[in-house]
């Protein structure tokens, strides 16, 4: 469990005989909660490469599916208020498929989660943390190209740097445009392939409650995603010694116009 957005701490000495159905183990005030579970005996298995997460955020691998450990009674209440319906009602987060573009990918030269240069790990006489010099946080480094947490038909595409080197963490929906590949379809072999980039426009289920304008409330359960405004292209290539190599370009609105990468083309690794 994370501890930078609420007061927590766990309880378990040798005299409260450990944790137990009921007890009291944190309390929360002013912050959102930032809930996780983690099970330290195995890894996910779908992170191609776990060790990137030993520079940052390295409980990641073993995040596990907190539903399991409620009662039945209680896991289902909470599920029933889970906008995500399937087999995995809790979400999922490793979507690496080896091989293809599907997945999490950190910039080339980069140590990985942590977000920091190669070459300043490398060339410092003392311990170096953080992001490097003159970057907006860790994630500028960071893509993410995976199906939508709600709504899986629809894939999304995440950069930590859309158009700010420096990180700018601009979202985006990817739309797949005739006959493209899904990402986790998308090989070696498939050469270089492009896709129009739009905002996701989510859309409820008939017969939800009005929503009010300006309203911060959660969308509906089961709500799914609609094409939004055109905000560009983006060329994606996956390499055969397993890197991805990536360019975005705003100007263009179609995919049909991006044929070629150019010298903005950046490379990422797992």
């Amino acid at each position: 469990m994370q501890a930078t957005q609420a007061n927590f701490h766990k309880r378990n000495s040798p005299t409260d005989g450990g944790d137990k159905a009921g007890q009291e183990f944190g309390q929360q005030r002013d912050n959102p909660l930032d809930f996780n579970t983690f099970d330290g005996n195995s890894w996910l298995s779908g992170f191609v490469n776990p060790f990137a997460y030993l520079t940052g955020d390295a409980w990641k691998p073993y995040t596990t599916d907190y539903l399991q450990y409620f009662t039945p009674t209680i896991r289902s209440a909470m599920a029933d208020q889970l906008q995500r319906k399937g087999s995995t009602t809790s979400g999922k987060i490793d979507w690496d498929v080896a091989g293809t573009a599907s997945g999490n990918w950190f910039l080339a030269g980069t140590n990985g989660y942590g977000g920091q240069l190669d070459s300043n790990i490398l060339n410092s006489t003392s311990p170096v943390y953080g992001a490097p010099a003159g970057k907006n946080g860790y994630p500028w480094s960071h893509l993410a190209i995976a199906p939508h947490e709600v709504d899986n038909a629809k894939w999304i595409f995440s950069a930590g740097w859309f158009t700010d080197p420096n990180g700018d963490f601009k979202q985006a929906m990817m739309v797949i445009e005739g006959s493209a590949p899904a990402p986790d379809k998308l090989t070696a072999s498939s050469g270089l392939v492009a896709y129009k980039l739009v905002t996701a426009s989510p859309t409820e289920p008939a017969g939800s409650a009005a929503r009010v304008d300006g309203t911060k409330a959660a969308w509906a359960v089961g709500y799914t995603l609609s094409a939004g405004q055109t905000i560009g292209v983006v060329g994606i290539q996956v390499n055969s010694d397993g890197t991805l190599s990536i360019e975005i370009n705003t100007s263009m609105t179609s995919a049909s116009q991006f044929t070629a990468f150019t010298p903005a083309k950046r490379t990422y690794h797992r």
